[in-house]
């Protein structure tokens, strides 16, 4: 995977599965790079330790579902429901992808309906939704 100056990665420790920082890139060297963190605190370190943050992994993946020619409809609820639909969505099982916030992705017509039904019951406040056409 190419990186250059500007893009947002996590530099990680030399061991599997150990904590990093993330940031944005500042300057590449060779093998060695230099990113600032969130916290503004500087770090370097080597190239072949780079990799895209997990969570835009996540977001890629959810904006290319979103994006597929297919029909797709979603509900985002307010952060302090977003457990709470959560919750509803596993135990009513309603086949759904989330990109870990509290938006809600539904592939089927039948399955968005279901849902939608199921937060009002529950009260859960729904912020925005796309809805079928």
């Amino acid at each position: 995977m190419k990186f250059k100056k500007g893009d947002r990665v996590h530099l990680g420790h030399k061991k599997k599965g150990g904590a990093g920082v993330t940031g944005k890139i500042t300057e590449i060297e060779d093998d060695k790079v230099f990113i600032v963190a969130d916290d503004g605190r500087e770090y370097r370190g080597q190239v072949k330790y780079l990799s895209k943050p997990a969570n835009e992994k996540i977001m890629e993946k959810v904006y290319k579902y979103l994006n597929e020619e297919k029909d797709n409809y979603f509900i985002e609820v307010e952060l302090r429901d977003a457990k709470k639909a959560l919750d509803i969505l596993k135990d009513e099982k309603i086949k759904h992808k989330t990109d870990g916030t509290n938006k809600y992705l539904f592939s089927d017509e039948d399955e968005y309906f279901t849902a939608e039904d199921a937060f009002k019951r529950a009260k859960v406040k729904i912020d925005s939704k796309k809805e079928p056409k």
